[in-house]
């Protein structure tokens, strides 16, 4: 484990002190994707609960205990969860050791050394890894007033686990969306369509994160 910036990381990931100091650089402050995330803030009528899902290291839920009542961090990375507790100050949190998805199961992390937040899900786990896969559904949420995912190509198998929570409670949605690799995938934003299937429009899109509300 190092720090930088005043934050802590696993010892072997060099892409969330780079992009702190480019910040640092260019607007002062030493803050990871902050304009999606305070956008996407102000739109919330109530600042009750928000559901953090691929927490890693707290980037986002160290300002989000601070806006909202609850915040829900969902990591299924031991090392990221020790470096969030490190990091994120305020106690009004929970923090998940497992993974979300369409089902109950169990999977595998693949970590991408040198740049955690590439880590993710390995498809061919499923069924028999370590690590406790649960649908957002199953815990019941309510007061759900955002919802944050990133979780590198695996935003539609969350999605399906979702359907309950975000009918209910109709949040505002953050959700990076990109092509990977990995997956071949076809679809720049597959889980953009799925919400818009939904109800949902997108309301502002800072590089690969995108901010949806419900149309009412």
């Amino acid at each position: 484990m190092k720090q930088s910036h005043g934050f802590w990381f696993p010892s072997y990931d060099d892409h969330f002190p780079r992009m702190l100091d480019k910040s640092l650089k260019k607007d002062g402050v030493s803050r990871y994707q902050w304009r999606a995330r305070d956008f996407a803030t102000g739109l919330c009528e109530q600042k009750r609960v928000c559901i953090d899902i691929g927490a890693n290291v707290g980037l986002w839920a160290c300002d989000l205990v601070n806006s909202f009542e609850n915040v829900l961090a969902f990591e299924p990375v031991e090392e990221f969860r020790q470096c969030f507790e490190k990091n994120v100050k305020n106690k009004n949190y929970q923090l998940f050791p497992v993974a979300l998805g369409r089902t109950e199961s169990f999977i595998n992390m693949n970590i991408v050394e040198g740049n955690t937040g590439h880590s993710h899900i390995d498809p061919s786990s499923l069924g028999h890894g370590a690590i406790p896969l649960k649908t957002l559904d199953s815990f019941n949420f309510s007061n759900v007033d955002m919802i944050k995912i990133d979780v590198e190509g695996f935003e539609e198998e969350i999605l399906a686990g979702a359907l309950n929570t975000i009918e209910k409670n109709k949040p505002v949605l953050v959700i990076e969306q990109q092509k990977h690799e990995y997956k071949n995938d076809r679809d720049d934003t597959p889980a953009i369509k799925i919400l818009q299937g939904w109800g949902y429009r997108v309301v502002e899109q800072f590089n690969k994160d995108w901010v949806l509300k419900w149309q009412k």
